[in-house]
């Protein structure tokens, strides 16, 4: 008997891509941490996530690719499967590997959002650890409406363990405001407001605890309302387990502040408990302003810090440890967002350039956190070099870019920092503007002379990263300031064009066709990454969006060749568009999709397109294609009006027709009820035609173990009864259920068991019936 395999690629081959999986996943004992609640925190495994990294990971080895050569492929790639690697909590060895291939670990992954952000979002513990030790932005924001970071989302997480690692970041600005105006101390009070859990504040209030000593500020307000604070918030809510520690730990806030509070406290009722923990920490209105007070922090002498810290090379008189160098006072006083501090040392410091343990100086630092008046003072410092590097060779320009931060960038730029400095994965700041939201910081990086045209280390230019992540504002002005799109290239020669349409951004594509010739229109990629053409690479987007089909009219309309192949799978776009689901791939294609898949066909056909073509694989139609991937009934609906060949019979597949392809390999029950509903399809019981003597679908449908469709066609009433004949003319097996047995479908066994004894129920039934006419 005859069977029928699928595409391509042999079993050696799939079996060695898992197997290089299984050796990707293979766990690693993670770093023993000092902390104890690091040490305690448990990661639940899920085992149907760790099967989807696993077939997210085999990606890779399916194309033929492997981890050295991930770096070739389109870095939204690399970027993507790290982001599904810290989702699904794959191993700390196997996030590395990725991240080693990823030029910018702190771009958007899935979901708008960096990796980090997806670690700490799925509470993977070591994926964020693991994260932060190669260098991911502590403080980059995600693309979603509300705009937090990592720390916004810990706090939310309710898991101390999950903040303490983005506390020990010396760049995290523990401070940041989200898009609604929230730090992440005002989200840990806010959160604490849950009344169907008791224990709930306990839990933030030891947090709370960490973001202050970190240096969380009590008083910080909204934008949108000064007074919107976390202590206030606190205090209104009647918090009184984290009130007391803010009160401890936090500054007072100002007189009128303190006054309006307990006027507000005093003239109601049950408010006892909060009006003595007020009394206790000074607030009464009769009592004096202490030494907490903001005004007198802030015009403390700064001779007093001074005259705190020993003299350099002795020991702390409470840790035995050796004092630093005071500069790095300095970095203390940055990061607490001190001026007066700052402006104190600045006089007094002997290298006003030192670095941390990042290679980070002072000015670095204070661009990271956004303080452009910080930046100021240290900008007008003798000796300060503002374009020293850190330890990835990056600037502090790169820093604020990097940080979305405008002021700081621009007071950088008229101080005459360089712009086109490359980091050490070659990527300039332009190329880390066109990835964040504030658009004026690009604008202000274009008008200082940053170049449009450089790439990064893997060839990446800033209107490739534009393309890739949907941003035609980004690429209008990148456009203007003369970047050539017909005329840039990765190492994969992938160019802004494909980009674009590989991620379905309509607006990148409609601004960039005008500047592009029908050459460069079909140009594609190296042969490493499948040699796509922008049009291949539009009908493959994934998931599938509606703007694939104004991208494929728009690319036929300038010049778009709908025959030429790709060397990924050596087809034509027509086949490309109905291929549903290739190895590897873990979303369904526009074959899937019952209004994108028909309209990308019709458009294609509209374009040239063959809708009769023969060339793929050398024997099979796009309707034969369509039927054995499974495409869903509207576009195999689309097909038959647009002309395809209902009697051409599949050759490479024993000269099946349409229907037995559907029924045995696509499984598409929609598909299959169209099909059998065609005038000369021969119906439930049709027959598949020479050599297949007496091959229905349902047996095709059993030797493939497609249980759903042998369901269905039992229960529309095929004939279980007609069996194929082998080459002698002898039957191949008695029944259908020994074949299903033979062919190892226990499933369609079953179904056919219980099938049978419905049949012999109803004949005997039936047989008892005319018994008794015909005695009577």
């Amino acid at each position: 008997m005859w069977s029928f395999r699928g595409w391509g690629g042999s079993s050696q081959q799939e079996e060695q891509a898992q197997n290089d999986v299984q050796q990707q996943q293979q766990p690693q004992e993670e770093e023993e941490e000092d902390d104890d609640e690091d040490d305690e925190y448990e990661e639940d495994e899920d085992p149907e996530e760790t099967r989807f990294i696993e077939r997210m990971l085999a990606d890779v080895n399916n194309f033929g690719i492997s981890f050295s050569q991930l770096d070739q492929r389109n870095e939204g790639d690399a970027l993507r499967l790290l982001g599904w690697a810290c989702k699904s909590k794959a191993a700390p060895d196997v996030i590395n590997k990725i991240g080693d291939r990823c030029t910018d670990l702190s771009a958007w992954s899935l979901f708008r959002l960096p990796a980090l952000q997806i670690a700490v979002q799925n509470g993977h513990l070591s994926g964020v650890k693991e994260m932060l030790r190669m260098g991911a932005d502590v403080n980059s924001m995600s693309g979603e409406h509300i705009m937090s970071t990592a720390l916004h989302e810990a706090v939310g997480s309710r898991s101390l363990a999950l903040v303490k690692p983005l506390l020990r970041q010396d760049e995290l600005e523990v401070d940041v405001l989200n898009r609604a105006g929230q730090t992440p101390l005002y989200l840990c009070v806010g959160n604490a407001i849950e009344p169907d859990e008791e224990d709930i504040e306990i839990v933030y209030a030891d947090m709370a605890v960490a973001l202050i000593k970190r240096g969380a500020d009590v008083n910080k307000g909204s934008p949108h309302d000064p007074n919107e604070t976390p202590l206030l918030l606190a205090l209104r809510s009647q918090k009184c387990i984290i009130l007391a520690q803010m009160l401890k730990l936090g500054k007072k806030p100002p007189a009128p502040v303190v006054e309006m509070c307990m006027k507000h406290l005093e003239g109601s009722k049950g408010n006892e408990a909060v009006l003595e923990l007020l009394e206790n920490a000074g607030w009464g209105r009769s009592a004096p302003d202490d030494a907490r007070t903001e005004t007198a922090e802030r015009s403390r002498d700064i001779n007093e810090v001074l005259r705190a810290v020993p003299p350099t090379g002795s020991e702390h008189p409470s840790t035995g440890n050796p004092v630093p160098d005071q500069t790095y006072t300095l970095h203390d006083a940055v990061r607490s967002g001190n001026l007066s501090a700052v402006e104190g040392l600045l006089s007094t410091v002997r290298n006003v350039n030192a670095v941390g343990a990042d290679g980070g100086t002072a000015l670095h630092l204070a661009a990271t956190i956004g303080r452009d008046d910080i930046v100021e003072a240290l900008i007008r410092t003798t000796g300060i070099l503002v374009d020293k590097v850190d330890n990835h060779k990056r600037t502090a320009l790169f820093r604020a870019v990097s940080a979305n931060h405008v002021e700081a960038v621009k007071t950088l730029l008229k101080a005459g920092a360089s712009c086109n400095d490359r980091d050490r994965f070659g990527y300039t700041p332009l190329q880390q503007a066109v990835k964040r939201p504030a658009g004026a910081i690009m604008e202000a990086l274009l008008d200082a002379g940053a170049s449009p045209g450089l790439g990064g280390e893997q060839g990446f230019t800033p209107l490739h990263n534009a393309c890739e992540y949907d941003a035609p504002g980004t690429v209008e002005a990148l456009l203007r300031a003369k970047a050539l799109p017909g005329h840039c290239w990765n190492k994969s020669l992938q160019t802004p064009l494909l980009v674009a349409c590989k991620r379905g951004n309509l607006g990148a594509v409609r601004l960039l066709l005008p500047h592009l010739s029908e050459r460069q229109v079909n140009m594609r990629s190296s042969s490493d990454s499948g040699a796509e053409t922008p049009l291949s690479a539009a009908i493959t987007c994934e998931p599938p969006k509606m703007e694939i089909v104004d991208i494929v009219e728009a690319l036929l309309k300038n010049g778009a060749d709908p025959h030429m192949q790709t060397s990924g799978n050596g087809v034509s776009a027509i086949f490309t568009a109905l291929i549903l689901k290739p190895e590897g791939v873990a979303v369904d294609r526009i074959a899937a999709h019952p209004t994108i898949g028909p309209r990308v066909v019709r458009a294609l056909v509209a374009g040239g397109a063959d809708i009769n073509d023969m060339t793929f694989a050398s024997a099979y139609s796009p309707l034969h294609v369509a039927c054995i991937e499974g495409a869903c009934a509207e576009v195999i609906q689309e097909l038959l009006d647009l002309g395809a060949d209902l009697d051409v019979p599949c050759v490479s597949a024993n000269s099946l027709a349409p229907l037995h392809l559907a029924a045995g390999f696509g499984g598409n029950l929609g598909a299959i009820r169209l099909l059998m509903g065609l005038p000369n399809s021969g119906g439930l019981n049709a027959v598949a035609p020479p050599p297949n003597d007496r091959v229905t679908i349902l047996y095709l449908a059993v030797q493939n173990n497609m249980t759903e469709v042998v369901r269905f066609l039992l229960e529309e009433g095929a004939d279980m009864d007609m069996m194929p004949n082998e080459d002698d003319g002898t039957l191949s097996k008695s029944s259908m259920i020994e074949y299903a047995a033979f062919a190892g479908s226990l499933d369609s066994m079953n179904l056919l068991i219980q099938a049978k004894m419905f049949k012999d129920e109803a004949e005997e039934k039936q047989r008892k019936e005319k018994a008794g006419t015909a005695g009577a």
